[in-house]
């Protein structure tokens, strides 16, 4: 994936939280500072509650806002800085090696974790209103428990509450780019816009058609049409996984008007049709009949 600095300090969880199930604080950083380059042995979540910074992860810089799930890997190396002018509030949890491969051994996620540990860049997912409530609570409870010595159980509860808002196989999100179109992303994922497609992304960006082509592809190596159905499919991915609709419905929702269309190119992305799909995230927690949807 990319070298790492042998330089760079390596913390270790029996020095972290030594005797301890896992780890949880509150971070906040002040403007233009934040949490040096390291690495580590443990995995570690952080969801950003509040402000605005960057996360530089291998020489690479994503951004980061409120509603980032991220998921740090051991020996990442990355740091993490608050925005020149804005603070930036986040809470993290660090998990051993052992406890994380075993939970996840027990939940049937080998097959996610692979794909997690695949991506080049931290696997992100950008929260929506409701999946930040649930997230939020999550970590609340486990700082709770970090205060009053954890147990393995309060380990459990925690990664089964987050894990699945992190999602199956998340991508990295987006290196940095121009300040209009990290905002015309970021307003990119609400429903309503997600479904107009390129020219609401060329309507948010408030640039020309030529100018936008040309930074996306600098900046993501795809055209505008290629971004948008990137993200079309990385959201229904998610409504496959987390809701009971009809795989039409999630289709048409997220701005997919021809169904085969939709079929063809998310089974491209994600090497299985939507309802097969969905029926294998189901099975990491549930056994399934065969011969349902396809």
């Amino acid at each position: 994936m990319y070298c790492v600095d042998m330089t760079v300090p390596r913390l270790q969880f029996e020095r972290v939280a030594p005797g301890r199930v896992f780890h949880a604080a509150v971070v906040l950083a002040r403007p233009g500072r934040g949490v040096a380059a390291h690495r580590h042995d443990f995995w570690e979540l952080f969801v950003v509650n509040g402000g605005a910074g960057t996360h530089l992860v291998g020489g690479r810089v994503f951004p980061l806002i409120p509603g980032d799930l991220v998921l740090v890997r051991p020996e990442d190396e990355h740091a993490i800085e608050a925005a020149p002018d804005d603070q930036l509030h986040f809470v993290n949890v660090a998990i051993p090696d052992r406890a994380w491969r075993d939970f996840i051994a027990w939940a049937g996620l080998q097959g996610t974790l692979g794909q997690w540990s695949a991506v080049e860049g931290p696997p992100t997912v950008a929260l929506s209103t409701e999946r930040r409530g649930e997230c939020a609570e999550a970590f609340r409870l486990a700082l709770r428990a970090y205060a009053q010595s954890p147990d393995a159980l309060a380990l459990c509860r925690f990664l089964g509450a987050v894990l699945p808002l992190l999602g199956p196989g998340p991508a990295a999100i987006e290196p940095v780019g121009p300040p209009w179109l990290s905002r015309a992303l970021d307003r990119l994922r609400e429903p309503e816009h997600l479904r107009a497609g390129v020219p609401r992304l060329l309507e948010l960006s408030g640039v020309s058609a030529t100018h936008l082509a040309r930074v996306v592809r600098d900046i993501h190596g795809l055209t505008p049409t290629e971004l948008v159905n990137e993200r079309r499919l990385v959201r229904a991915a998610e409504l496959l996984t987390t809701t009971p609709a009809e795989v039409i419905d999630i289709a048409s929702g997220c701005g997919f008007e021809n169904l085969s269309h939709f079929y063809r190119l998310f089974k491209r992305r994600y090497g299985r049709p939507p309802g097969a799909f969905r029926l294998a995230a189901r099975a990491a927690v549930a056994p399934y009949q065969p011969g349902g949807e396809n």
